[in-house]
């Protein structure tokens, strides 16, 4: 009888210590959180840095790095499942450490944003295989609780992102924001190897080619539509050349879905969707990430442009709300035992009632009563639906499917968040225009969001959540 794998082990013992090491891990996968967070914060002095270019052209330093990072994610799943979840994991902690050194010593905008390309290209790798790499080793009814271990890290890196990026910008300059992450890759480099195990490769793979015409066609779909939205308020909206991006996505992206469909080895398998925890999640998880990007982006210049706050002081009052993230760690366990939909219901309600009270009560004038409460009621929920969404997501998806799953779920949460900044900035227009009420329209994006996910999830998830069998629509 051959010896019992560690993942084997931890089915019947319960997690074992190469599981939580796993998870540690894997936790730094969001060093993309942290990098967007802390890009957030610094973007008031990239657009000091570069006075003659608007607002519309900078913002591709962020949403250029979504955009990649999504356009990779299927591609970084199909290569986990080909060549091994832990090689493509640490291929693309590289890459993107390289990305981030490029970053930091960019000499103008065209080096900065090709730099931010190629780190967006890196983070789908370590997105895409992260929880794929830690999840099988945790047996199916502790699955929840890891998630919401895995939310601790993240929320770590939500708490770290504006205040490590504030204190860099404070100390040397925007450059800063991109030399955060570097420390983490370089840890998880060399631990890496000694750590984590490698996977074997699936019979879904096996066999199978990757059709990279799929990664180009995807790109170009999901890039035309982004620079529709963030380029459309300068064009104007009725303009031929936002017309015509709008036009090559709507046609680029029927094209994708079936040579997908069509093809033998496609590059997505829409198959996944057919199981219903899986697909309502991920369609609620678009409301949040929408939502929250487009927060991201607009309260920190809000903050510095409207009530003239420091780069510092925007960067700990981000950090302040995303201590709540914490929450996580019981939503994890609360979902293991009473299902995810009374998690994810609860945080939504939660988060939008935070953005009611902040456009209900946030005026020019700085006050830490009309800003404190809102704050952390927003944080509060926006913890209980991050990390926890994707456990409702993947809960059902069997070991040997999570890194496509993964991958697919991941994919949809990263085009959204480029459009939510991209939202963002076609609501807030140029810097010359920065005023309460523009800004109120982004946060009531912010509420919308999370109403749309709870509303989804109550409507349209299974129940009674983890436990269902029968999860096909």
């Amino acid at each position: 009888m051959r010896p019992r794998t560690q993942l084997e082990k931890s089915a019947v013992s319960g997690p074992s210590r190469q599981a939580w090491l796993s998870l540690a891990l894997a936790s730094a996968s969001y060093v993309v959180v942290l990098d967007s967070i802390g890009v957030s914060v610094a973007f008031a002095q990239i657009e000091e840095a570069f006075p003659t270019t608007e607002r519309t052209t900078l913002a591709w330093v962020s949403t250029g790095f979504s955009i990649t990072l999504a356009s990779f994610l299927l591609l970084g799943g199909r290569l986990a499942d080909r060549y091994g979840r832990r090689r493509t994991f640490l291929i693309g902690t590289a890459v993107y450490l390289l990305g981030a050194l490029a970053a930091t010593a960019a000499p103008n905008l065209a080096v900065l944003i090709s730099a931010r390309l190629v780190g967006g290209a890196g983070g789908a790798l370590l997105t895409a295989t992260a929880i794929a790499l830690a999840l099988p080793h945790f047996p199916p009814q502790f699955r929840g609780s890891a998630m919401g271990w895995l939310g601790a890290g993240g929320a770590i890196a939500a708490i770290l992102g504006p205040i490590l990026g504030s204190t860099m910008v404070d100390l040397v300059g925007w450059r800063g924001a991109f030399a955060t992450a570097i420390p983490i890759c370089v840890v998880v480099l060399v631990a890496g190897p000694r750590v984590l195990e490698e996977t074997q490769k699936t019979s879904a793979a096996e066999g199978g080619g990757l059709d990279l015409l799929d990664v180009v066609i995807g790109t170009l779909a999901v890039g035309f539509f982004a620079l529709a939205i963030i380029q459309g308020r300068t064009w104007g909206w009725s303009a031929l050349e936002t017309l015509g991006a709008f036009g090559l996505s709507a046609l680029l992206l029927p094209l994708f879905l079936i040579r997908s469909a069509r093809s033998q080895h496609p590059l997505l398998e829409l198959s996944v969707f057919k199981n219903r925890s899986f697909t309502t999640a991920t369609v609620a998880q678009m409301g949040t990430q929408i939502g929250i990007f487009a927060w991201f982006f607009g309260t920190p210049l809000f903050l510095q442009n409207v009530w003239g706050w420091s780069t510092v002081e925007a960067g700990w009052t981000l950090a302040a709300a995303m201590l709540l993230g914490f929450v996580s760690i019981p939503a994890g366990r609360w979902a293991d035992r009473a299902g995810y939909p009374n998690v994810l219901v609860t945080g939504s309600l939660i988060a939008a009632s935070g953005m009611a009270w902040w456009i209900v009560r946030i005026s020019e004038t700085a006050s830490i009563a009309s800003l404190l409460p809102g704050l952390l009621i927003f944080g509060l929920g926006a913890g209980f639906v991050g990390v926890p969404g994707t456990g409702a997501a993947l809960v059902t998806i069997p070991d040997t499917e999570l890194g496509m799953a993964n991958a697919a779920h991941q994919t949809t949460r990263r085009l959204v968040q480029a459009l939510g900044i991209a939202v963002a900035v076609a609501v807030l227009g140029s810097r010359d225009a920065d005023s309460v009420t523009n800004f109120k329209w982004v946060w009531a994006i912010t509420g919308v969001g999370y109403l749309f996910s709870g509303l989804t999830i109550l409507l349209a998830y299974p129940r009674p959540g983890p436990s269902a069998e029968n999860n096909n629509p």
